[in-house]
């Protein structure tokens, strides 16, 4: 889980919080955490790789100082604009023809892995 899947050097977590990311002009670090199934710690990790290589800056916006923002940086906005979305694409062709039930045990499923993933620091 931890190793690296793309030209970009990114870990599928790594990879999918700057995708997240790019859906904002920032966004709170709890609510990443809170999107891609990550409890604290294991998201502090991934920003500060994230961070260290200059993808994205970690500020804090407005008076609490408890609350951090995350934005991707230039280099973070081209990275992320090149990203493969075929895999995006191809996930959802898979699953436009479940029913509700597959749906919700394939979420419940995918949900534990990711849990998983976040505790050996993906």
């Amino acid at each position: 889980i931890t190793e690296k899947i793309d030209e970009f050097d990114l870990t599928f977590i790594q990879r999918n919080a700057v995708t997240a990311i790019s859906r904002n002009d920032s966004i709170p670090m709890t609510k990443l955490s809170r999107q891609l199934s990550l409890k604290g710690p294991a998201m502090t990790r991934v920003t500060d790789v994230l961070e260290k290589r200059g993808i994205v800056k970690r500020s804090r916006i407005g008076g609490d100082r408890r609350t951090y923002f995350l934005r991707l940086t230039p280099k973070g906005k081209s990275i992320a604009g090149k990203l493969d979305r075929k895999p995006v694409e191809a996930m959802k062709k898979l699953l436009s023809d479940t029913s509700d039930s597959e749906y919700a045990a394939i979420k419940k499923c995918m949900d534990s892995m990711i849990v998983k993933m976040s505790r050996v620091g993906a």
